[in-house]
């Protein structure tokens, strides 16, 4: 095994270990959960359970018909629901908008 994938595989083993105990800060950043309904490595549960994590703004959605891989296999719908969560963080700003500004600031 790979330096590189042998530290990725302990990485992703320690943020799951300090996800399950709940011991690290909650993100405050917004955050968007999306799960799709043949997920076979997500269940449910886990996914809006999830906002437990969250100390700022959360967003559930649920995809049906679509595997783990959502980016991959449901692009479009992917992207706009991506699309409309950023826009609801962002506004345009300047001549023209084509500078963007956050709505509002959230807490750190």
């Amino acid at each position: 095994m790979s330096s590189v994938t042998e530290r990725t595989l302990q990485a992703n083993e320690l943020a799951f270990n300090v996800a399950e105990a709940g011991d690290g800060p909650p993100v405050a950043c917004p955050t968007l959960g999306v799960w799709s309904s043949d997920d076979f490595a997500l269940t449910e549960a886990q996914m809006t359970g999830s906002g437990r994590f969250v100390s700022g703004p959360w967003r559930y959605e649920r995809l049906d018909g679509v595997d783990h891989w959502v980016p991959v296999h449901a692009p479009e719908r992917f992207n706009e629901l991506l699309v409309d969560f950023l826009g609801q963080l962002v506004r345009p700003v300047g001549r023209g908008g084509r500078r963007w500004a956050p709505r509002r600031r959230w807490p750190r």
